[in-house]
């Protein structure tokens, strides 16, 4: 059904483009470009390049084309979906690239970016075909589908981007008329089957900056479908393994204030940089907004048997009405299985953590 779902949605922009091709448009090729998984996509990448950003895992359908001379192929997961024609030249190239998580454009935008933030960074010369808005190059001809970038959205915000290719369309007046028709039908589908963003049951802080980028981080790394389990390990892994330790100055020996901890948070989000103390109050800010009560533990640890304890802080949470700690940046820089140290009981920590367990309310 997704590959369906996102096959649909192609082929609407693609019709979208057709029609809208001769607007006057400010955007450049530079702009047609998107980060997907810290691999560059632009209108210039080979099929090959971006089959390795699936690492393997994708499925495939492909059919013969109505347009070329050959098979068009699609390969998709749950974060890309590839759409290929057959060139004159009997190669595979790139008509199209769909990203629905761990994506980001060349100005910025996001999984979570509100439409606002679309017109910001690309103007507001746009095509808007149900919930799809379209930048695009003029066209060479009648007959072409112009390059572009679309944004999907969901409620005005953004579920999804693609990057498509200049490529033909040689659809005759009436046909194309039907098809687009047929489209718009097929669109009020696709928004009722639309995946919705996930929706945090916690309040946010009062913070506005912090609290924008803790929204758009819990709606591009959680799901709605998944378990509140799948969703806390999500963010965890997102702290321990995509975040870079580096020393911290702010002075914790006061304990972590709620300013403090919002301060650490927003500095960690826009820096992916920093040490315990920030690890530790992102950790806690995330939490809390995903509606657990959480808290702040200091305390030391010992990095190996004998070395002297170092001063160290993680986060004691309830989940599911049970205490256990989150250890991002102990789970991803010390332990053997960074997930032990996700929801982890007292008796593991134990192990190598000191702290006054009666200090926690």
């Amino acid at each position: 059904m997704k590959k369906v779902i996102a096959l649909l949605v192609a082929l609407a922009i693609c019709a979208a483009l057709c029609a809208c091709g001769n607007r006057q448009k400010t955007l450049e090729e530079a702009d047609l470009s998107m980060s997907v998984n810290g691999v560059e996509v632009t209108t210039k990448s080979s099929v090959d390049t971006l089959l390795g950003i699936f690492d393997g895992k994708y499925e495939t359908a492909e059919a013969v084309s109505c347009v070329y001379s050959g098979m068009e192929r699609t390969y998709s997961n749950e974060t890309l979906s590839v759409f290929t024609y057959p060139g004159d030249d009997g190669a595979e190239h790139l008509m199209e690239a769909y990203a629905q998580a761990n994506v980001q454009t060349a100005r910025g935008i996001t999984i979570g970016s509100s439409l606002k933030d679309v017109e910001d960074a690309y103007g507001s010369d746009y095509t808007r075909n149900g919930n799809v808005v379209s930048f695009e190059l003029p066209s060479s001809d009648e007959q072409t589908v112009p390059a572009g970038i679309y944004f999907e959205l969901y409620d005005d915000m953004v579920i999804a981007i693609g990057i498509v290719c200049e490529h033909r369309a040689q659809l005759g007046s009436g046909m194309r008329r039907l098809f687009i028709l047929t489209l718009a039908a097929l669109f009020l589908v696709l928004a009722a089957c639309a995946p919705k963003p996930y929706e945090p049951a916690g309040e946010p802080t009062g913070n506005a900056a912090l609290d924008d980028a803790v929204l758009a981080l819990l709606q591009e790394r959680c799901s709605a479908k998944n378990s509140e389990q799948e969703n806390l390990r999500a963010v965890y892994d997102f702290i321990a393994h995509d975040i870079t330790y580096r020393p911290g100055t702010a002075d914790t020996s006061g304990g972590f204030s709620d300013e403090l901890t919002e301060q650490l948070a927003l500095e960690l989000l826009h820096k992916r940089k920093g040490n315990c103390d920030a690890q530790a109050a992102l950790m806690a800010v995330l939490l809390r907004r995903m509606g657990y009560e959480a808290q702040l533990v200091q305390g030391t640890f010992v990095r190996e048997e004998g070395a002297e304890p170092v001063d160290h802080a993680w986060v004691y949470a309830l989940v599911d009405g049970e205490g256990v700690y989150f250890d991002p940046l102990y789970g991803g820089s010390f332990a053997e299985h960074a997930e032990d140290y996700c929801m982890a009981p007292a008796a593991l920590l134990k192990e190598t953590h000191q702290w006054d367990e009666n200090a926690l309310q």
